[in-house]
């Protein structure tokens, strides 16, 4: 059940800031609209739902929220536990000792993503 609550509020939560970055894309949300459009002329000639492979030919939409993951960083971090040692940096990571990685911090590090205050679905082509 928390499960269940927990995935219904990531979903708003992604849903919620991909409405925001589009609002303050203009450019963005306007070709977010054409691809979108094109899809959905294609249902109507054909008379038919959405499919999955309709899915895929919507690039830029994936681009979009690929990046609104990264920069809102939904989820702060997750529990991973090492199942052998493991040698980073000069340090030992012992099997079986758990490994917190922090989404944010590494989603919002230049080493990782150039200008990373900036949204860029472009970064994830």
């Amino acid at each position: 059940m928390i499960m269940e609550e927990d995935s219904h509020d990531t979903t708003a939560s992604v849903l919620t800031w991909v409405l925001k970055y589009l609002h303050d894309n203009v450019n963005l949300l306007e070709a977010v609209t054409e691809e979108h459009e094109g899809i959905k002329k294609k249902l109507v000639m054909e008379n038919r739902g959405l499919t999955w492979d309709d899915t895929r030919q919507m690039p830029l939409s994936g681009r979009v929220i690929q990046e609104t993951l990264r920069s809102a960083s939904i989820l702060s971090f997750t529990f991973r536990e090492a199942v052998q040692d493991v040698e980073l940096e000069g340090y030992t990571i012992p099997k079986g000792w758990k490994v917190l990685p922090l989404f944010r911090t590494i989603h919002h590090s230049a080493d990782f993503f150039p200008q990373p205050e900036t949204f860029d679905p472009s970064r994830f082509e």
